[in-house]
């Protein structure tokens, strides 16, 4: 038990060990010898996540609060001393297999699920209505001959570029490429000549049989903010979410008559105009929780 004597610290204050040779010994906080080991510089070697037992010793630190304590010993002594403790010391993990902790890949739903949570949280900028989810249509895509259930929610544009956008985008790098293929630009031409109108482009979460596309008009949010009557809440994705009672009730949409024209001269059209396309034929949202599963 004589390196009970040995200069000490937790792990967590691993980078304070000192900067030569040494043997150390990691211990739990009922004093049971987890690993023995040998560095020519104890700093460097437990310096940051580079152990090789870091990992596996952090996961249970919280518990077990382990403890490193070492000694210094000449640098051509190493060997022998290491060997040494660990036949006298019989530690859990020398010997042993090293464990390696692949982060569980995140599920698409996850996502959804981080998105409808904050766009429904109240905030000093968004106190009341901050989004609604207007509705439900159904769509047949004659490419994949597969119909798809489509939820309508309607977004604030501060929402939409940061939190919607953001997930999009974030889906075409290396940390969100488990949603790569989730996130779909969805194209409408909103029931005009598009000879003479550029379709409006919305982005949409697409999962199974399901679409969740999010549209901005804050000239509605706004509309529907002045009259909660129209509003309730709803279960979605195990949280509230605040959803029209009817689709009927929207009785006018704001209409942007000013067009901007493209490069080949057609007119762009808006999230307006899709709405006013889009309203008239959506269904309520308890008919769409009925059969939904999350």
């Amino acid at each position: 038990m004589e390196w009970k004597e040995w200069s000490n610290l937790p792990l967590t204050q691993r980078t304070q060990l000192p900067s030569y040779p040494g043997i150390y010994v990691i211990t739990d906080l009922a004093e049971q010898v987890w690993y023995v080991g040998k560095s020519a510089n104890l700093n460097n070697r437990w310096r940051g996540k580079g152990h090789h037992r870091y990992p596996q010793l952090s996961r249970t630190n919280k518990k077990k609060s382990f403890q490193i304590y070492w000694k210094s010993f000449p640098l051509e002594q190493l060997n022998e001393w290491e060997q040494h403790y660990i036949n006298l010391l019989n530690p859990h993990l020398n010997g042993t297999k090293v464990k390696s902790y692949i982060r569980k890949k995140a599920q698409p739903t996850s996502e959804l699920k981080r998105i409808f949570q904050v766009i429904n949280k109240s905030t000093t900028l968004f106190p009341s209505v901050r989004s609604v989810v207007l509705g439900y249509y159904k769509e047949l895509d004659e490419g994949e001959v597969k119909e798809y259930t489509v939820l309508v929610v309607l977004v604030n544009i501060n929402d939409h570029d940061k939190i919607i956008l953001g997930s999009a985008m974030r889906s075409q790098k290396k940390q969100g490429r488990h949603l790569k293929d989730y996130w779909k630009e969805y194209v409408c031409d909103c029931g005009l000549d598009e000879s003479l109108y550029s379709p409006v482009t919305l982005l949409v979460f697409k999962i199974d049989d399901y679409v969740y596309e999010f549209v901005c008009c804050d000239e509605l949010r706004e509309s529907l903010k002045k009259t909660p009557s129209k509003l309730y809440q709803v279960d979605l994705f195990n949280q509230s979410v605040t959803a029209l009672r009817s689709p009927d009730t929207i009785t006018e949409i704001p209409t942007n008559t000013y067009h901007l024209p493209n490069s080949d001269g057609r007119l762009r059209l808006h999230t307006n105009d899709y709405l006013n396309y889009r309203v008239p034929i959506l269904q309520h949202v308890d008919q769409f929780l009925e059969t939904f599963c999350t």
